[in-house]
């Protein structure tokens, strides 16, 4: 049986770049890496927990399905967009199951550009 929480990272994001973030799924107890073959992922950050407004919106990518490999990214055409300041995500899985999970959950600081 797999045990996890929600792996915790603080992020930043550079406004007007391309951001891509690698997480390895692993097994708290074991350590071992989850296999997310199947796996269905979605990540996004709002301005807080209880904000209606979806301010970031990850594309997710399964790198290494065998090793728990997992990106998070946004293009510099969309990171462009987001306001500077303080945010709070969340990437959370589907398994082939239909089992909900939290992958991973933190803050991400975005920091405003000045050249353009």
């Amino acid at each position: 049986m797999e045990y996890f929480l929600a792996q915790f990272y603080e992020l930043y994001l550079d406004q007007g770049t391309d951001f891509n973030h690698i997480i390895s799924f692993t097994d708290d107890l074991s350590g071992n890496l989850i296999n997310v073959s199947g796996y269905t992922l979605s990540a996004q950050a709002k301005k807080s927990y209880y904000s209606p407004n979806i301010y970031i919106t990850f594309a997710c990518t399964i790198n290494d399905a065998t090793n728990g490999n997992i990106s998070m990214s946004i293009d510099s055409a969309n990171s462009a967009n987001i306001p500077g300041g303080n945010y709070v995500f969340d990437l959370k899985g589907s398994t082939p199951t239909n089992k909900k999970i939290r992958i991973a959950e933190g803050t991400i600081i975005v920091t405003p550009q000045v050249t353009i």
